[in-house]
């Protein structure tokens, strides 16, 4: 039985409800570590930047939602959490919860379910729900395709209150994302005997060495011993306290307390289940993008609808689509800026997102009939067995939301989108079609179906102009089955690539690098202009593969060349000459490859390696900066290529996600710059890469429990089945000292910060008149080689005494003269100096002193960084 941790109880009297603590969606990892890092040394950068991203998603509050029609009447108040929604009724709280699948597929079935109702007994039949602590960020429902049903701006509390639920007795609900929290409240006087609640839709209650334990069909839901407690002077003082059940009433035995003040209870839960794996329906790792410094997380969520019964029941109500746009407030703390849900009475899942001018353009599959398509879109209706769509929506930073544009897209049969890329306000999506009907326009490439499934790419215009809006629609595949899996725009040309398991027909033009199918399954890149004029549309396309399997996931486009990435089981799997690895591995390599457009044959193909290990190996996405080539994906191999000084060069287990950064410039083994893994003891693998501020943000999936998490994540528990997002910097080493500085006592700053002014790493203090600071300076060799370094600070004044040490020794002569020179400073090696700073007897009050200390490589004299020391005098 997996036993799902709760986060701690916070200082709050508060009973952490672990069925929603323990089910986590999201875990939002960064580093620290001298190669993956979150405090980007870009120009202007300060500590507080790394804090902001820290914390990003660290402490959205549980949003408590007015209900405005959204779902059943009964219900005043709703909350969804990571694989679970909260009900507050009337006449209590109901806990919708799912299990998931164990594996991230976009088009897997419903969950299992089960509706669990918090019934007080003997309670106020009609207590006063009311909400506390309103939250900026509003939440807008396009479900169904009735717009007068929508809802939009609909506003959320950070908790909910039942006054009045026994004379005396008040029961608050608040919490977070990743947990519902709940406490009864006791007036002075009161006599807590009152309370008593059953679970209704448990299959069985039990005590278990003090603990409550609720069986359910998808586990069992278990209640902690409870605490109690009073404060009392401003102390927190424990009161004895314990369940009793009575004919399958839950209430409490309290010992001794003070009648005369208030008392909370808190029944602490943990919930244990066999097959409930951590994010429930919630998968946030299908889409990212980052516009602006705002995150913008695409995901599936649980449907709002409210269980009619208690107990186990089958959730064919599937999952909807939700769009929320976060933005760090520059407190350290996460700003939920907007929220949307769109879907119908199926499920739908986005496959993927992108940003444009603000708003959100996302794709993927629908099962609905009712999908909410706007009034005048190309398509109202829903056409077969699934169906792609796009939506888009502004999601505005003053909070509000809006569903500007949604259209259904495809045919009888089953159709898809799994790519998107936005141009000139147009959207260009890429997929599947397995209809023959699906629709294509006048003048296109292709638009008969080839084989059982094609390729297609369509391009709309979001104008609301009906049948207009659909500009460009082709078909592009053989006589077998293609499918796109990413695109790339570069100057109105789309490039697509994905896999093709054609007998020899897919389409290539003349002067491709290949135009024969190498094996059962090639990979593929077509160029595409969309402009109407038939065959001629096709500017270029290729097969790219050897004798075996081989398929691409991803695609960029820059000046000119496309860089496609993917796996492949080939052993003869087309490389260059010069690149990093040129030999087969295992069962199934990735592989990074540069192909130029230009007709010329053989010589298309720029460049082309082998990434992997002895065993399987993939590459889902890729990011292009100049000469560097960031790529992330998953890895079996124990034996994959990571490099000197990585984040993690140990095999986890299972599958791990990989990181490399590439320059392809044929240079051999000096092509890999960078490589690590990164996973735990399952399954992980990284799907999306998105560049920011120097930064990469990667989205992926886990079912690890001993994911790497930092502190202050939003989620550092492990469950199955999570997805998560971390961002990181991968550096290129290269004689790059970095400086960090702490009190004698307390926390460093400045680590993974560069700057030769001290912003971001400065330590300030106050001093009176004859005290002292010790402060502690730490400077690492950050580069694959042995350095030495030179660090000059400057020495005493009027007001001050400045004096420096090493291991002990006195070197302040040397500091402020021409420079302390240390000896040969390891790869990744470190040493300290301790910086003593003394106020005058007779300083001023006021008097402020500047201690800047830089570390020079000698090496390069180019690289240096810089900390502060910055007392004040106080009276």
């Amino acid at each position: 039985m997996l036993h799902l941790l709760t986060r701690p109880v916070a200082a709050v009297a508060a009973a952490t409800l672990a069925v929603t603590a323990a089910v986590t969606a999201l875990t939002f990892t960064q580093f620290d570590p001298d190669d993956v890092a979150v405090a980007f040394p870009d120009a202007g950068t300060t500590a507080a930047m790394e804090d902001r991203a820290r914390r990003a998603f660290d402490s959205l509050p549980l949003a408590f939602e007015v209900n405005r029609g959204q779902t059943d009447a009964a219900v005043e108040y709703l909350a969804q959490g990571s694989g679970f929604t909260l009900f507050l009724t009337e006449n209590g709280a109901v806990f919708d919860l799912r299990a998931a699948d164990a594996s991230p597929k976009a088009t897997k079935q419903p969950a299992p379910a089960v509706a669990v109702a918090l019934d007080p007994v003997g309670a106020n039949p009609a207590p006063r729900l009311v909400g506390r602590s309103p939250q900026s960020a509003t939440s807008s429902y396009f479900l169904g395709d009735d717009p007068s049903k929508w809802q939009r701006g609909v506003p959320a509390f950070g908790r909910v209150r039942y006054q009045g639920l026994y004379p005396g007795v008040d029961m608050v609900f608040r919490g977070d994302r990743s947990g519902a929290e709940y406490d009864f409240v006791v007036a002075p006087g009161t006599d807590p005997a009152r309370i008593g609640y059953r679970l209704r839709g448990a299959e069985g209650l039990a005590l278990d060495d003090g603990h409550l334990v609720a069986t359910t069909a998808i586990g069992d839901f278990v209640h902690r011993a409870p605490v109690a407690f009073q404060r009392i002077d401003g102390e927190r003082r424990r009161v004895d306290a314990r369940y009793r059940l009575v004919d399958g009433v839950v209430s409490f035995d309290l010992g001794a307390y003070d009648h005369r003040r208030p008392l909370v209870i808190d029944p602490a839960t943990d919930l244990e289940y066999s097959t409930y794996l951590g994010g429930g329906d919630l998968e946030v790792g299908h889409a990212i993008g980052l516009d602006d410094g705002d995150a913008y997380i695409a995901g599936s969520t649980l449907s709002t609808n409210f269980p009619t019964t208690t107990g186990p029941y089958p959730s064919d109500s599937g999952s909807n689509i939700f769009v929320s746009r976060i933005s760090p407030d520059g407190a350290g703390t996460a700003d939920l800026v907007s929220s949307a849900v769109v879907g119908g009475s199926a499920s739908e899942s986005g496959l993927g997102m992108a940003l444009d001018g603000g708003d959100a353009y996302v794709t993927g599959i629908t099962r609905s009939s009712d999908f909410p398509a706007t009034s005048g879109a190309f398509d109202e209706s829903h056409n077969g067995l699934t169906d792609t769509f796009l939506a888009r929506l502004a999601l505005e930073p003053t909070g509000s939301a809006d569903l500007t544009y949604a259209t259904l897209l495809g045919g009888s049969d089953f159709d898809d989108a799994r790519a998107i890329a936005v141009e000139g306000g147009d959207a260009y999506l890429a997929g599947e079609a397995q209809s023959s009907d699906y629709p294509t326009t006048e003048g296109a490439f292709d638009r008969v179906l080839g084989g059982l499934a094609d390729a297609v790419l369509t391009r709309i215009s979001p104008d609301g102009a009906g049948a207009a809006d659909l500009v460009y629609s082709t078909y592009l595949g053989g006589d077998g089955l293609d499918s796109a899996w990413a695109i790339a725009m570069d100057g109105g040309d789309a490039y697509l690539t994905g896999s093709t398991w054609d007998v020899s027909n897919f389409p290539t033009t003349v002067g491709a690098f290949d135009r024969t199918l190498g094996g059962p399954k090639d990979a593929y890149l077509t160029r595409i202009s969309p402009g109407g004029a038939g065959e001629a549309d096709l500017v270029y396309s290729t097969y790219l593969g050897g004798p075996s399997w081989d398929q691409a996931e991803g695609i960029a486009v820059a000046d000119g060349d496309a860089y496609i990435v993917g796996s492949a089981a080939s052993a003869r799997f087309p490389t260059t000459a010069g690149a990093y690895d040129r030999t087969f591995n295992g069962e199934n390599d990735a592989f990074v490859a540069r192909i130029s457009p230009d007709s010329a044959g053989t010589a298309d193909l720029r460049y082309s390696t082998f990434l992997g290990g002895r065993k399987e190996d993939w590459v889902n996405s890729i990011v292009v900066d100049g000469r560097t080539v960031d790529v992330v994906g998953g890895s079996e191999s124990a034996a994959f290529p990571t490099t000197v000084g990585a984040l993690d060069r140990t095999y986890g287990g299972g599958v791990d996600g990989i990181v490399a950064r590439l320059t392809p410039a044929g240079r051999g083994k000096a092509d890999l710059k960078y490589s690590t893994f990164f996973g735990g003891n399952g399954w992980d693998t990284l799907y999306q890469l998105a560049p920011h501020a120097g930064a990469l943000y990667v989205a992926g999936w886990t079912d690890s429990t001993d994911l790497r998490t930092t502190d202050g994540a939003y989620d550092t528990v492990g469950n199955s089945d999570d997805a998560f997002l971390i961002a990181m910097r991968v550096r290129d080493r290269a004689f790059r000292p970095d400086a960090w500085i702490r009190r004698d006592v307390g926390g460093n700053v400045g680590d993974d910060i560069y700057n030769t002014t001290g912003e971001g790493q400065t330590r300030r203090t106050v001093l009176r008149p004859g005290w002292r600071e010790v402060y502690v300076v730490t400077a690492q060799n950050d580069d694959d080689v042995s350095d030495r370094f030179r660090i000059t600070g400057p020495g005493s004044s009027r007001a001050w005494v400045v004096r420096y040490f090493r291991a002990g020794e006195n070197i302040t002569r040397q500091v402020t003269g021409r420079g302390y020179r240390t000896g040969p400073v390891p790869a990744d090696g470190e040493l300290e100096i301790k910086v003593r700073v003394k106020a005058r007897l007779s300083a001023p009050v006021g008097a402020r002193k500047s201690v800047l200390v830089l570390v020079t490589s000698l090496g390069n004299t180019v690289f240096k960084d810089a900390v502060k020391a910055r007392p004040t005098v106080i009276q």
